[in-house]
């Protein structure tokens, strides 16, 4: 590990290192992230087709480790390398080796179980609250919504799914580039999250800053030139890309450079 205990002011620069990143081939890093919000929206229809509880979301678990496997990947290439990755090399890093593909399998199952876990506590937590928003008839009633948010339920699935997220958050590339095996996987990125959690918190206010300024700003020109939602929905799709390609350099700064292929 290169360095776990980065100041809080490392977020502004994994910021702009993900913005050069993006810059330097807006095509190929555009892409990959599409290409991984395709491979989730068709992991997701076979449940939603077949009408199967939860299908939709374990098999969309099951494409997050390799999608983030991907996206780490490109920004690895076109950082260290300078060259222009494709879809086939970037996905492919998660997958031609078959102890680490079945590491990230069993990764995204538990990913999955623990997302259907914290969906269903929200749900319980949160049935009383829901049913006095609505009256006999079925009908929202919106003076009852600010009297009865469910605060228990928002606050623990905020909290857990949180916590989720920093377990699994660089297990991919732990167990493919360095070896290790899924429980210190874990173990390690939650660590980090943990011990650098004021650079994830200035990097998360800063995208989501300039996102909130972006889509005000592009909401008023587009209302001028009568095209607000498709240069909303584009800022929306530059974002998205923008906080991905952020992972390479954060995976730099706490880990290094070495032995960052499989």
């Amino acid at each position: 590990m290169n360095n776990y205990n980065l100041p809080a002011s490392t977020g502004l620069l994994w910021l702009k290192e993900g913005f050069n990143i993006m810059k330097k081939a807006p095509i190929a890093s555009s892409g990959i992230v599409a290409f991984y919000l395709l491979l989730m929206l068709v992991a997701g229809l076979p449940g939603a087709l077949l009408h199967i509880p939860y299908l939709d979301v374990i098999l969309t678990a099951l494409v997050t480790p390799f999608g983030a496997m991907a996206i780490v990947s490109c920004g690895r290439d076109i950082s260290l390398n300078n060259s222009i990755p494709t879809i086939f090399s970037c996905y492919g890093e998660g997958w031609k080796n078959r102890s680490v593909r079945s590491k990230l399998l069993i990764l995204g199952l538990i990913y999955g179980i623990c997302v259907i876990l914290i969906g269903y506590i929200f749900n319980l937590l949160s049935a009383d609250s829901f049913a006095k928003m609505f009256n006999k008839q079925g009908e929202i009633v919106p003076d009852m919504v600010a009297a009865n948010i469910p605060w228990a339920g928002l606050i623990f699935g905020f909290v857990l799914y949180t916590a989720l997220l920093c377990v699994t958050c660089f297990s991919p590339m732990l167990i493919a580039w360095k070896k290790m095996p899924l429980s210190k996987a874990f173990f390690f990125s939650l660590f980090v999250c943990i011990k650098n959690a004021g650079a994830f918190i200035v990097l998360g206010l800063l995208l989501v800053s300039i996102a909130i300024l972006g889509t005000t700003a592009l909401s008023a020109l587009g209302a001028i030139i009568g095209a607000d939602s498709i240069l909303v929905v584009i800022w929306g799709l530059v974002m998205t890309c923008w906080s991905y390609c952020t992972l390479w350099p954060i995976w730099k700064s706490v880990f290094g450079t070495e032995d960052c292929y499989v």
